[in-house]
């Protein structure tokens, strides 16, 4: 158990909610055991990177930072849509992302 030893109370949260979620509509699909085993993989993943890694938090400021970012794109007057449709959508986007190799991350955000 010194694995979970990392996992803070706000990650095993997580992953109790995301495995009762992912549950509930996988078992909808599928038989209910094999429900149970695909969301367990899909929970066990990263629950067992962020659990086992001492920088996992890092992740988390990372996150919060490209969340934010995309934020300041909506705050400007853009949606999801401007960086097809609009010229000026994506060098604005692009510039909030920084110039890192991560740029989809406050899409996704």
């Amino acid at each position: 158990m010194e694995l979970f030893s990392q996992a803070s109370p706000d990650l095993l949260r997580a992953c109790g909610w995301v495995f009762c979620f992912g549950f509930l509509v996988t078992s909808s699909h599928l038989p209910w055991r094999a429900a149970a085993v695909i969301t367990a993989l899909k929970v066990a993943v990263p629950l067992l990177y962020f659990a086992g890694n001492p920088f996992g938090r890092i992740h988390l400021a990372d996150d919060l930072d490209y969340f934010y970012a995309t934020l300041g794109f909506l705050k400007m007057g853009f949606d999801p849509a401007a960086l097809l449709f609009d010229p000026r959508g994506l060098p604005v986007f692009l510039g909030l992302a920084g110039t890192g190799q991560h740029v989809a991350y406050p899409l996704w955000n």
